[in-house]
């Protein structure tokens, strides 16, 4: 992918799109488990030491994996993961928080997914992509691109258990996500803002693309 996706420097209260694919496009999750392990270090680095810290760890027997690094660093908006690719809409609260975060949630993933399926080398095309999301409408679309990539697959976006949309539409909460940060764009009220946030996804403008221009994955 072109120079255009790469961010030399994160920004205190940016928020950046991320993306990448698996090298020559091969597919980066081959089954259910591999989903859940990507979510599982997601979840581990986003909460608290403390609240990360209950629980048993059903899915690494070892890793680099230092739980609840980042809580109070990153922010994690929104999420899809596609057989072949990731996005992830990320908000760096910190001075800094979000390339050793990506290191940390690529490497232990790989490391898990080699083992797992006996491959060694890469998994990844490259260094992860970033785009700087720099307005609120922007912000909006962005996450709707995020969420409607299930329609790639012919599956209803709002039947895909691996992205966000579940948390957007009100149908479950994620304690290691933050949707406040776009609904209250839409509404202070929760209720209202899951409304809001449906019949923004089902709205169907064409030009979206238009709007969040370079911030889509090519």
């Amino acid at each position: 992918m072109p120079a255009k996706y790469k961010v030399k420097s994160f920004e205190q209260n940016g928020v950046y799109h991320i993306f990448n694919r698996g090298v020559d496009k091969r597919n980066i999750f081959l089954d259910d488990k591999d989903y859940k392990v990507f979510l599982y270090i997601l979840k581990m680095y986003l909460l608290s030491e403390e609240d990360a810290q209950k629980g048993s760890n059903p899915f690494l027997e070892d890793s680099t994996l230092q739980k609840g690094r980042f809580h109070g660093e990153v922010e994690l908006l929104a999420f899809c993961l596609m057989p072949n690719h990731f996005h992830l809409l990320l908000r760096q609260t910190g001075n800094e928080g979000i390339s050793e975060f990506m290191r940390g949630l690529l490497t232990n993933y790989v490391m898990y997914f080699n083992k797992r399926h006996a491959r060694v080398g890469s998994l990844f095309q490259g260094t992860y992509k970033a785009a700087p999301v720099t307005t609120d409408e922007q912000l909006l679309h962005v996450s709707r691109y995020i969420h409607l990539n299930p329609k790639d697959l012919s599956i209803k976006a709002s039947a895909y258990d691996y992205s966000s949309l579940y948390d957007y539409l009100g149908k479950r909460e994620t304690n290691w996500l933050m949707t406040d940060f776009i609904l209250n764009m839409l509404s202070s009220d929760g209720k209202k803002a899951y409304r809001d946030y449906f019949n923004f996804m089902a709205s169907g403008k064409s030009d979206f693309k238009m709007i969040i221009g370079d911030i889509a994955i090519d």
